[in-house]
Protein backbone atom coordinates (compact mmCIF):
# COMPACT_ATOMS: atom_id res chain seq x y z
CA UNK A 1 0.00 0.00 0.00
CA UNK A 2 1.19 3.59 -1.08
CA UNK A 3 -0.24 6.56 -1.20
CA UNK A 4 1.61 9.87 -2.90
CA UNK A 5 0.12 13.62 -2.07
CA UNK A 6 0.14 15.20 -5.20
CA UNK A 7 1.42 18.48 -3.38
CA UNK A 8 4.97 19.29 -3.86
CA UNK A 9 6.65 20.99 -0.97
CA UNK A 10 9.77 22.80 -1.15
CA UNK A 11 11.37 23.79 2.00
CA UNK A 12 14.50 25.65 3.02
CA UNK A 13 15.68 24.47 5.35
CA UNK A 14 19.34 23.42 4.03
CA UNK A 15 21.48 23.78 1.14
CA UNK A 16 19.43 23.91 -2.05
CA UNK A 17 20.36 23.93 -5.69
CA UNK A 18 19.08 27.09 -7.33
CA UNK A 19 19.97 27.95 -11.41
CA UNK A 20 23.00 24.89 -11.18
CA UNK A 21 24.74 26.25 -8.12
CA UNK A 22 24.30 25.77 -4.13
CA UNK A 23 22.65 28.29 -1.75
CA UNK A 24 23.00 28.37 1.73
CA UNK A 25 21.64 29.90 4.23
CA UNK A 26 23.07 33.18 5.97
CA UNK A 27 23.60 33.93 9.40
CA UNK A 28 20.38 36.24 8.78
CA UNK A 29 17.83 33.56 7.67
CA UNK A 30 18.77 31.25 11.27
CA UNK A 31 14.95 32.57 12.53
CA UNK A 32 13.09 32.08 9.57
CA UNK A 33 12.97 29.48 6.79
CA UNK A 34 10.48 30.38 3.76
CA UNK A 35 9.19 27.37 2.13
CA UNK A 36 6.60 26.71 -0.91
CA UNK A 37 3.81 23.81 -1.16
CA UNK A 38 1.69 24.06 -4.72
CA UNK A 39 -1.02 21.61 -5.53
CA UNK A 40 0.42 19.63 -8.97
CA UNK A 41 -2.25 17.31 -10.25
CA UNK A 42 -4.83 19.51 -11.23
CA UNK A 43 -7.51 19.15 -8.46
CA UNK A 44 -9.50 21.16 -5.75
CA UNK A 45 -8.07 20.18 -2.58
CA UNK A 46 -10.13 21.07 0.63
CA UNK A 47 -9.02 20.13 4.09
CA UNK A 48 -5.79 18.54 3.07
CA UNK A 49 -3.22 18.03 5.85
CA UNK A 50 0.01 18.84 4.13
CA UNK A 51 2.99 17.11 5.64
CA UNK A 52 6.94 18.50 5.78
CA UNK A 53 9.65 16.40 6.74
CA UNK A 54 13.13 17.96 6.80
CA UNK A 55 16.73 16.84 8.60
CA UNK A 56 17.28 18.45 11.43
CA UNK A 57 20.00 21.32 11.21
CA UNK A 58 21.94 22.31 14.47
CA UNK A 59 20.18 25.70 14.91
CA UNK A 60 17.00 24.13 14.29
CA UNK A 61 17.41 21.09 16.25
CA UNK A 62 18.01 23.05 19.36
CA UNK A 63 15.26 25.78 19.21
CA UNK A 64 12.67 26.76 22.18
CA UNK A 65 9.92 26.42 19.76
CA UNK A 66 8.34 26.87 16.15
CA UNK A 67 5.31 28.28 14.15
CA UNK A 68 4.23 28.45 10.61
CA UNK A 69 3.16 31.89 9.21
CA UNK A 70 1.47 32.25 6.13
CA UNK A 71 1.29 36.33 5.64
CA UNK A 72 2.37 36.98 8.39
CA UNK A 73 -0.17 34.81 10.66
CA UNK A 74 0.01 31.93 12.13
CA UNK A 75 -1.33 28.99 10.77
CA UNK A 76 -2.20 26.30 13.45
CA UNK A 77 0.43 23.03 12.86
CA UNK A 78 1.58 20.40 14.86
CA UNK A 79 5.26 20.46 14.90
CA UNK A 80 7.68 17.61 15.77
CA UNK A 81 11.00 16.61 15.83
CA UNK A 82 11.00 12.85 15.28
CA UNK A 83 14.21 10.20 15.49
CA UNK A 84 14.08 6.39 14.50
CA UNK A 85 17.09 3.90 14.11
CA UNK A 86 19.37 4.43 11.23
CA UNK A 87 17.47 7.75 10.18
CA UNK A 88 19.05 11.27 10.88
CA UNK A 89 16.33 13.60 12.96
CA UNK A 90 13.69 15.03 11.51
CA UNK A 91 11.46 17.97 11.54
CA UNK A 92 8.01 17.09 10.68
CA UNK A 93 5.45 19.87 10.09
CA UNK A 94 1.70 19.25 9.69
CA UNK A 95 -0.87 21.84 8.96
CA UNK A 96 -4.29 22.27 7.41
CA UNK A 97 -4.56 23.96 3.89
CA UNK A 98 -6.66 24.24 0.82
CA UNK A 99 -5.74 24.50 -3.02
CA UNK A 100 -7.33 24.97 -6.40
CA UNK A 101 -5.59 23.33 -9.27
CA UNK A 102 -2.08 24.15 -9.74
CA UNK A 103 -2.32 26.82 -6.96
CA UNK A 104 0.99 27.80 -4.62
CA UNK A 105 1.47 29.14 -1.32
CA UNK A 106 4.27 30.43 0.09
CA UNK A 107 4.57 29.78 4.58
CA UNK A 108 7.83 30.86 6.30
CA UNK A 109 8.87 28.08 9.41
CA UNK A 110 9.60 30.69 12.31
CA UNK A 111 12.17 29.57 15.33
CA UNK A 112 10.74 31.63 18.69
CA UNK A 113 12.08 31.30 22.35
CA UNK A 114 9.28 29.67 23.68
CA UNK A 115 7.63 26.49 23.61
CA UNK A 116 5.17 25.83 20.38
CA UNK A 117 1.55 26.59 20.51
CA UNK A 118 -0.95 26.97 18.37
CA UNK A 119 -2.22 23.10 17.81
CA UNK A 120 -5.71 22.64 17.36
CA UNK A 121 -7.56 21.43 20.25
CA UNK A 122 -9.51 18.25 18.81
CA UNK A 123 -8.64 15.80 16.09
CA UNK A 124 -6.52 12.71 16.34
CA UNK A 125 -6.66 10.57 19.73
CA UNK A 126 -4.19 7.87 19.58
CA UNK A 127 -4.67 4.72 22.65
CA UNK A 128 -1.96 1.98 23.25
CA UNK A 129 -3.00 -1.23 24.56
CA UNK A 130 -0.89 -4.56 24.97
CA UNK A 131 -1.01 -5.62 21.28
CA UNK A 132 -2.48 -2.92 19.68
CA UNK A 133 -3.07 0.66 18.60
CA UNK A 134 -6.14 2.21 18.36
CA UNK A 135 -6.75 6.12 16.44
CA UNK A 136 -9.98 7.67 16.97
CA UNK A 137 -10.35 10.94 14.70
CA UNK A 138 -12.83 13.14 15.78
CA UNK A 139 -15.29 10.44 16.54
CA UNK A 140 -16.46 9.58 13.21
CA UNK A 141 -13.36 7.40 11.60
CA UNK A 142 -11.68 5.08 13.75
CA UNK A 143 -8.74 2.46 13.02
CA UNK A 144 -7.44 -0.78 14.63
CA UNK A 145 -3.77 -1.27 14.32
CA UNK A 146 -2.45 -4.66 15.97
CA UNK A 147 1.39 -4.69 16.77
CA UNK A 148 2.30 -7.57 14.81
CA UNK A 149 0.24 -6.12 11.93
CA UNK A 150 -2.23 -8.84 11.08
CA UNK A 151 -4.61 -8.05 8.95
CA UNK A 152 -3.01 -4.50 8.48
CA UNK A 153 -5.58 -2.65 10.08
CA UNK A 154 -9.68 -2.70 10.68
CA UNK A 155 -11.27 0.38 9.65
CA UNK A 156 -14.60 1.92 10.72
CA UNK A 157 -16.35 5.23 9.54
CA UNK A 158 -19.44 6.04 11.66
CA UNK A 159 -19.45 2.83 13.18
CA UNK A 160 -19.58 0.18 10.16
CA UNK A 161 -17.16 -1.53 9.11
CA UNK A 162 -14.86 -0.99 5.98
CA UNK A 163 -12.19 -3.72 6.18
CA UNK A 164 -12.80 -7.14 6.29
CA UNK A 165 -11.32 -8.91 9.65
CA UNK A 166 -9.73 -11.50 7.85
CA UNK A 167 -7.86 -9.59 5.52
CA UNK A 168 -4.19 -11.01 4.61
CA UNK A 169 -2.72 -7.97 5.48
CA UNK A 170 0.93 -6.64 3.92
CA UNK A 171 2.60 -9.99 1.93
CA UNK A 172 5.47 -10.17 -0.35
CA UNK A 173 6.55 -13.68 -2.49
CA UNK A 174 9.22 -15.30 -1.72
CA UNK A 175 12.22 -16.69 -4.52
CA UNK A 176 10.29 -19.53 -4.84
CA UNK A 177 6.90 -18.32 -5.65
CA UNK A 178 5.42 -18.72 -2.42
CA UNK A 179 3.40 -16.11 -0.50
CA UNK A 180 4.54 -14.64 2.51
CA UNK A 181 2.25 -13.07 5.08
CA UNK A 182 4.18 -9.64 6.52
CA UNK A 183 2.40 -10.89 9.69
CA UNK A 184 3.86 -14.40 10.07
CA UNK A 185 6.83 -12.73 12.14
CA UNK A 186 6.65 -10.58 14.84
CA UNK A 187 8.14 -7.12 13.61
CA UNK A 188 11.87 -6.67 15.46
CA UNK A 189 10.74 -3.03 16.75
CA UNK A 190 7.22 -0.90 16.89
CA UNK A 191 7.18 2.82 17.47
CA UNK A 192 5.00 5.87 17.48
CA UNK A 193 6.92 8.35 15.43
CA UNK A 194 4.73 11.06 15.60
CA UNK A 195 1.41 11.51 17.48
CA UNK A 196 -0.84 15.08 17.94
CA UNK A 197 -4.32 16.63 16.43
CA UNK A 198 -3.59 16.21 12.88
CA UNK A 199 -1.22 13.65 12.18
CA UNK A 200 0.00 10.48 13.87
CA UNK A 201 2.58 7.56 12.56
CA UNK A 202 3.72 4.40 13.12
CA UNK A 203 6.71 2.53 12.28
CA UNK A 204 7.02 -1.29 12.10
CA UNK A 205 10.82 -2.77 12.19
CA UNK A 206 11.81 -6.07 9.99
CA UNK A 207 15.36 -6.81 10.50
CA UNK A 208 15.12 -9.89 9.07
CA UNK A 209 11.84 -10.25 7.37
CA UNK A 210 11.84 -11.06 4.27
CA UNK A 211 14.32 -13.16 4.74
CA UNK A 212 17.71 -11.90 4.76
CA UNK A 213 16.47 -8.10 4.57
CA UNK A 214 15.40 -5.33 6.53
CA UNK A 215 12.46 -3.37 6.23
CA UNK A 216 9.99 -0.45 7.55
CA UNK A 217 6.43 0.18 7.70
CA UNK A 218 5.37 2.94 8.30
CA UNK A 219 1.66 3.73 8.45
CA UNK A 220 0.61 7.63 8.70
CA UNK A 221 -2.93 8.87 10.02
CA UNK A 222 -4.40 12.32 9.23
CA UNK A 223 -6.97 14.02 10.53
CA UNK A 224 -8.94 15.12 7.33
CA UNK A 225 -8.86 12.14 5.62
CA UNK A 226 -9.83 8.39 6.09
CA UNK A 227 -7.44 7.24 3.71
CA UNK A 228 -3.68 6.21 5.34
CA UNK A 229 -0.27 6.81 3.88
CA UNK A 230 1.44 3.58 3.82
CA UNK A 231 4.66 2.93 2.92
CA UNK A 232 7.26 -0.66 2.96
CA UNK A 233 10.46 0.60 1.88
CA UNK A 234 13.98 -1.01 2.29
CA UNK A 235 15.00 0.11 6.24
CA UNK A 236 18.45 2.09 6.57
CA UNK A 237 21.09 -0.64 7.92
Amino acid sequence: MCFTRAVRVMLFLTVLSAAGADTGLTAADHREYPFEVRETAGIRRRNDVITIRSPLPHVVEHAAGFRVLQDGKPVPAQIRRVALPGEPPQLVVDFIDHFTPFAARRYVLQLIDEPTTGEPADGLMLTETEDAYHIDSSGLVFWTIRKELAGLLDFSWKQTTYIAADSAGLFFNGADGARQLLADRAPSRVAIERQGPLATSLVFDYDDWPQGAHSRVRLEFVRTKSWIRGSWPKAPS
